[in-house]
């Protein structure tokens, strides 16, 4: 168990948020200050302002950079360090109690949670348009944190439902993806990228598109049209949180050719219907 190591500092959570569901602050990691090893009581969203900075967790060392998302789960072992040679480096913090994170899992797929609890690290590098909108979500939670206000509930959700996209699109089980797959599949959330499919992710690629199948196979064990239509889906379920626009306009605003294909593929994702997860989506808060 990890708190018979007398090493380890479990955080109690009436010490990390007093009382509120979340908090943001803003920390300046350095060696002259070393952050003991600990893990938490909830669950926890980094975002590596200025880097590098090393992260230790559950017995493994990475290298994150600027613009570096992670999530934290209550039983990861964690810590930081500078980057060797880097004076010091900076991140922003959200702490959140685990009920949140529960009712954000109710937006997610089954893979995605099936994801979360797999990771072994639970961090990616983000694209810049990504970034800014991780980022103009935590600085309206930082502005609003002591309004206890149904607003802060869907933002914060949305944050989390964000992160896990990000690092699900991006993580493998098995070996480091090559950096040139994993650049490609980054581009593809872009909404330029994705509606021209599978083509595209191979001209991005820079590889054949039997070579990209097959590393895709290796890696994530999913063919490219599969990722593709991952991140179609996740793009839909976005619309549908954060828009009014008819589910019948999504549909073919994301790529889809037919109706009856996407509600589908919506369905076997994520467990219910269009509409029914934008009805969920926008109770969630209340």
């Amino acid at each position: 168990m990890t708190t018979a190591r007398p090493d380890i500092y479990k955080v109690p959570v009436d010490r990390q948020l007093a009382g509120l569901p979340y908090k943001v602050a803003h920390d300046t990691i350095t060696d002259e200050h070393p952050v003991a090893l600990h893990h938490h009581e909830l669950y926890e969203i980094f975002l590596v302002t200025e880097g590098p900075v090393r992260h230790l967790i559950n017995d493994a060392e990475y290298e994150l950079a600027t613009r570096s998302v992670v999530l934290i789960r209550p039983d990861d072992l964690h810590t930081f360090r500078c980057a060797r040679g880097r004076p010091s480096a900076q991140i922003v913090n959200v702490p959140f109690v685990t009920s949140l994170f529960r009712r954000a899992g109710e937006l997610l797929s089954a893979d995605q949670i099936a994801a979360v609890r797999q990771m072994k690290h639970g961090h990616a590098e983000c694209l810049m348009t990504e970034w800014k909108a991780l980022l103009a979500k935590v600085r309206w939670l930082e502005a609003e944190y002591r309004q206890h206000d149904s607003a802060n509930t869907r933002i914060l959700i949305g944050l989390v439902l964000d992160v896990v996209s990000i690092l699900t699109a991006q993580t493998s089980d098995g070996d480091e993806l090559p950096y040139w797959l994993r650049n490609a599949m980054n581009a593809m959330q872009l909404e330029e990228n994705y509606l021209e499919g599978v083509p595209r992710l191979v001209e991005l690629s820079g590889h054949s598109a039997e070579h990209v199948s097959r590393t895709m196979r290796r890696h994530l064990n999913r063919t490219p049209s599969a990722f593709v239509n991952q991140v179609r889906l996740q793009a839909a379920a976005h619309l549908l949180k954060t828009t009014e626009r008819e589910v019948t306009d999504i549909i073919f605003e994301v790529g889809y050719e037919s109706a009856s294909h996407f509600n589908r593929e919506f369905r076997k994702y994520y467990g219910v219907t269009a509409r029914n997860y934008r009805n969920r989506a926008w109770n969630i808060g209340g």
